[in-house]
């Protein structure tokens, strides 16, 4: 994945697709992500992200991911939906 995503930083690629992963091994290996969005932050020094679904036209944009149901409905706070509008409409 580090690969992909120094191929996309320096432009020589125009996006990436990413598959399943076993978190679990990931974890075991010593690598503490919770999925491929926190893999793609740390690896691209972002701090405020999100995750994006696209097809289409259509695109979903996730307020919080990889939490329990419990933890998402705390995460549903003002701030933290304007932030996420926001980057869902950068360009």
């Amino acid at each position: 994945m580090r690969k992909v995503i120094e191929l996309a930083m320096s432009h020589e690629i125009n996006g990436t697709v990413t598959g399943p992963i076993n978190k679990e091994a990931i974890n075991r290996a010593g690598f503490y992500y919770s999925g491929h969005t926190e893999i793609f932050a740390d690896l691209t020094h972002t701090k405020d992200y999100a995750m994006m679904l696209m097809h289409e036209q259509f695109r979903v944009i996730h307020v919080s991911t990889h939490v329990s149901l419990r933890e998402a409905c705390d995460r549903v706070k003002k701030g933290r939906v304007y932030k996420v509008i926001k980057l869902g409409t950068k360009r």
